[in-house]
C-alpha cells in the first residue's frame, strides 16, 4: 500500500512538473525596425500577456530584465531601439512567483533594407548584394560546411543554421540538415565560425533542379539578424588539394584530391599547372582526359619544373564558374634539388588569353 502511494504520488508530481514547463513557455516577438537616411524611424507597438490563471487576474506586475516595468495582465510595449528588446516577466503580486515570459527581440534595418551594424564582416561581392556567411563543397556527395566571420569576439553570439523549403513540396533529392556551429577559438581566427551540413539522400548523377536555401540566424542577446543564401551544390564546389611530386627530368604526376567524386572519368576535372622561376610566372592548363593516366595516377612532363618551383590546382571540368582549389606544391623526388621555399602566385590572372595549354 506504501509502494502503491508512493508511486501515486511521484506520478502526480511528474505531471504537475510537466504542466509547469509547459506553462512556463514563453512567447517570442521579432521586432524590425527601419530606419531611413535622416536617422528616424517608425517604432512598433506591442502589447504583452499574462498567462496566468483567472484567478490571479488584477494580482500581477511585470519586470523588464529584473526591473519593475508595469501592473496588470497586460502590458503595452513600445519598440524602437536595442534598449526596448529584451525578457519581459510576469510575477505574481501575492507569491512573487514566475507565471511567464515574452522575449522580444529587434532588428535594425537601414534605409537600403540591409542590416545596421552587423556582428557579421559582410563582403559586397556584387553590387548592392551583400555576402555575410559562404559555402564550400569538396564534391557532389551533397557534404559541404558553410563559413562566417564575426566582427569581434562575443560570448553573447548565438547562431543557428536552418534550411529553407522554396515550395511545399519536399526536393527529391532531399532535404538538409546543419550541425551545430562551431567556433574556431584554438586558431588562429578566434572570430571564424563553421557548421557542417549535408543533403539527405542525395544522388550525385543527377542534375539538380532544385536549389538549397540556407539562412543564418544570429541572436546576440536581444538582438536578431537573418542573413540568407541560396545555391546549387555545383556553384560551391572547390577540390581539395592534389598531391604532386615531380622528377628531376621534369615528369609530374599526381593524383585526383581524395575526397574528390568517383569516378573521376565521370566527374572530370581541370588542371593548372604554375611554374615560379627567378620572380616569372608561367602557368598552364590540362584537362583530366588529356592526361596520361595509370590507375589514379596521372602524369605530364612539364620540363620548365626542372629550373623553377612547379605548383598545380584543380576544378570541375564541367563548370568552369566553380571554384580552383588551392594550389599544391610539386615536391621533388630527387634529393639533390634544393629550391627556395617558393610561395605560388595566387594572384593570377586566370583570362583564357593569359593561361596556355600544356604540352604533355
Amino acid at each position: 500500500m506504501t509502494f502503491t502511494l508512493f508511486i501515486l504520488t511521484f506520478t502526480l508530481a511528474l505531471v504537475a512538473h510537466r504542466e509547469a514547463t509547459q506553462e512556463m513557455r514563453g512567447d517570442v516577438h521579432f521586432v524590425e525596425i527601419r530606419w531611413s537616411s535622416d536617422n528616424s524611424a517608425h517604432p512598433e507597438k506591442l502589447t504583452l500577456t499574462c498567462k496566468a490563471p483567472e484567478s490571479l487576474h488584477g494580482f500581477v506586475y511585470w519586470k523588464k530584465d529584473l526591473k519593475w516595468a508595469g501592473n496588470g495582465m497586460t502590458l503595452k510595449i513600445t519598440v524602437r531601439e536595442t534598449p526596448d528588446a529584451g525578457n519581459y516577466t510576469c510575477w505574481s503580486n501575492t507569491t512573487h512567483e514566475l507565471l511567464s515570459y515574452t522575449v522580444v527581440y529587434i532588428t535594425k534595418r537601414g534605409a537600403n533594407g540591409e542590416i545596421e551594424e552587423s556582428v557579421l564582416k559582410c563582403n559586397e561581392t556584387v553590387p548592392q548584394q551583400r555576402t555575410c556567411f559562404y559555402c564550400e563543397a569538396n564534391n557532389y556527395s551533397g557534404n559541404f560546411t558553410c563559413f562566417w566571420e564575426a566582427q569581434s569576439q562575443n560570448s553573447e553570439l548565438k547562431f543557428k543554421m536552418e534550411a529553407e523549403s522554396g515550395s511545399e513540396v519536399k526536393p527529391a533529392s532531399g532535404t538538409v540538415i546543419c550541425e551545430n556551429p562551431e567556433n574556431n577559438s584554438e586558431g588562429t581566427n578566434p572570430e571564424l565560425y563553421s557548421a557542417s551540413c549535408r543533403r539527405e539522400n542525395p544522388c550525385s548523377f543527377t542534375e539538380e533542379y532544385q536549389p538549397i536555401m540556407l539562412s543564418l540566424n544570429i541572436f546576440n542577446k536581444y538582438v536578431f539578424e537573418k542573413h540568407a543564401i541560396s545555391f546549387f551544390i555545383k556553384d560551391i564546389l572547390k577540390p581539395d588539394i592534389s598531391q604532386c611530386q615531380v622528377t628531376k627530368h621534369g615528369m609530374l604526376t599526381w593524383s585526383p584530391p581524395p575526397t574528390w567524386s568517383t569516378p573521376v572519368t565521370y566527374f572530370g576535372l581541370t588542371y593548372q599547372i604554375q611554374l615560379v622561376s627567378n620572380n616569372n610566372v608561367k602557368i598552364c592548363e590540362v584537362d583530366h582526359s588529356s592526361l596520361f593516366q595509370h590507375e589514379d595516377i596521372l602524369r605530364c612532363t612539364y620540363k620548365l619544373c626542372r629550373f623553377g618551383e612547379c605548383f598545380i590546382r584543380s576544378r570541375d571540368h564541367y563548370y568552369s564558374n566553380s571554384a580552383w582549389s588551392d594550389w599544391s606544391k610539386c615536391r621533388s623526388s630527387s634529393t639533390h634539388r634544393n629550391h627556395k621555399n617558393t610561395q605560388p602566385d595566387n594572384s593570377i590572372n586566370e583570362h583564357k588569353g593569359e593561361v596556355e595549354k600544356c604540352r604533355c
